[in-house]
């Protein structure tokens, strides 16, 4: 019974924490004056990070590992996701895994914009988490990417624009790699 009683000690604790943090916050917006949009962007984002990963990201987690036990962490979360890019399949793992240092974990509260039509497009996007919509010009949804999907490959590879835009349905987790960054 220790154990099941330390466990919601924690689990309180940790709420409680986590209410401290929120009062914290609001104080903070309203010394501030932020409303609107903003404030609940960042509201929802807290809420996220406290539903999902208990208050913290994993790579506040990982960010004091020696870098080759960092590099293994990185890549064995994310070589699933790179087995379903076609560019990444051929790669060498020690090459992959050093891509996996430099994908930048990023979320995207509901409705955010991801990409607009026109914009440049450097990176590819993989969905960790979470639905995505792409939308043409008139906003006609007229594709779904969800879990382990990912877009801007050609942008990425050619330097193009994109013609649609791409809009989060639900917060979600997006791996972001970009092409300085690996090439």
């Amino acid at each position: 019974f220790g154990g099941v009683a330390s466990l919601f000690t924690n689990t309180n604790a940790r709420l409680a924490q986590y209410q401290q943090l929120m009062k914290t916050i609001t104080k903070s917006l309203d010394d501030e004056d932020i409303v609107g949009e903003l404030r609940e962007r960042v509201v929802s984002y807290l809420d996220y990070l406290w539903q999902y990963k208990r208050g913290c990201t994993g790579k506040v987690l990982f960010t004091d590992l020696p870098l080759g036990l960092r590099s293994q962490v990185a890549y064995t979360t994310l070589c699933d996701m790179f087995n379903l890019i076609p560019a990444f399949q051929e790669l060498p793992a020690p090459i992959t895994r050093s891509i996996s240092l430099v994908a930048q974990p990023n979320l995207y509260l509901r409705n955010q914009v991801i990409l607009r039509p026109g914009q440049s497009v450097s990176s590819i996007y993989v969905i960790a988490r979470g639905e995505v919509h792409v939308r043409d010009r008139n906003k006609k949804v007229y594709a779904a990417l969800s879990v382990g999907d990912f877009f801007g490959e050609a942008g990425m590879l050619l330097s193009l624009r994109t013609d649609a835009s791409f809009v989060a349905v639900s917060a979600c987790d997006i791996y972001v790699i970009k092409r300085h960054d690996i090439e």
